[in-house]
């Protein structure tokens, strides 16, 4: 995890290193682990306590543990520091709703009216705030103090979340031609003679890449290996018969009867999502 914080604010965090980078403190494991995915959760932290702050970066570093996540994380102390020092590209903002000078639902206001896009935690005693906190859009209140189990549950749901919205593509290479695909616009995949066609919503690309390889990169991703020739989207699935699968451009792919019961599966859990 690399965790900034505001000079002056800094706590030790066991088996971390601890560098300076542009006058802010920052931590990172010296024992990276590898990760269950490559997303790093970036979290805006502001509590004017540093009592609440330590809780919470103790609680995130237990949540990294025990899910095998990557988190970076920003802490700052004041709603007038956050405003000024906040990077533009946070997933998810922890703020406190009463803080000694400008409160947190005129933060989270002024952050909403520049345009940022966050899920957004509010830390409060007082659930009279709640009214006012969905006029800007919050995402959760979390009573304190903090608990650990609530507060691990909503950022878990965060994640797959943006797990979900985030597209999935794949690095296609034929000789010295490379192109990234968006795998949400392939309909299908079918290997001929030897070569490798991706039939998308706009047209069809040749590349030699084995069936094999690209089933094992695909199919945590919603395809399926319906014959050993194709490999279809099962989001672009509109109907299927005894040994057919139509697809959503109208072509129909040949369905394989040893592989029907698990691409019946496949599909209801991909309906399902």
């Amino acid at each position: 995890m690399a965790c900034r914080k505001p000079p002056g604010r800094l706590t030790t965090i066991v088996k971390h290193d601890i560098f300076k980078a542009n006058g802010i403190f920052v931590q990172e494991p010296t024992n990276q682990r590898m990760q269950r995915n490559n997303m790093t959760l970036r979290i805006a932290v502001c509590d004017d306590e540093l009592s609440a702050s330590s809780q919470i970066d103790l609680y995130l570093n237990q949540i990294q543990l025990e899910e095998n996540l990557k988190f970076q994380v920003f802490f700052f102390s004041s709603g007038e520091e956050l405003l000024s020092h906040m990077p533009r590209n946070i997933h998810v903002l922890l703020l406190d709703i009463q803080m000694k000078q400008e409160n947190g639902i005129d933060v989270a206001r002024k952050l909403r009216e520049e345009g940022l896009d966050f899920y957004l935690f509010f830390i409060t005693s007082h659930v009279q705030y709640a009214l006012e906190g969905y006029e800007v859009h919050a995402y959760a209140f979390l009573q304190k103090p903090l608990r650990y189990a609530p507060l691990k549950m909503y950022l878990l749901d965060v994640l797959g979340r943006l797990r979900q919205a985030a597209p999935f593509t794949l690095n296609l290479k034929s000789g010295d031609v490379s192109e990234i695909i968006d795998c949400s616009h392939i309909i299908y995949i079918e290997v001929y003679s030897h070569c490798t066609y991706y039939i998308l919503d706009d047209g069809r690309k040749e590349f030699s890449v084995p069936l094999n390889e690209l089933e094992q990169q695909l199919k945590s991703h919603g395809f399926f290996r319906c014959h050993k020739s194709y490999l279809v989207n099962l989001r672009k699935v509109i109907s299927f018969r005894q040994a057919e699968v139509v697809m959503s451009n109208q072509e129909v792919i040949p369905l394989s009867r040893h592989r029907k019961q698990e691409f019946l599966a496949a599909l209801h859990t991909v309906i399902g999502e």
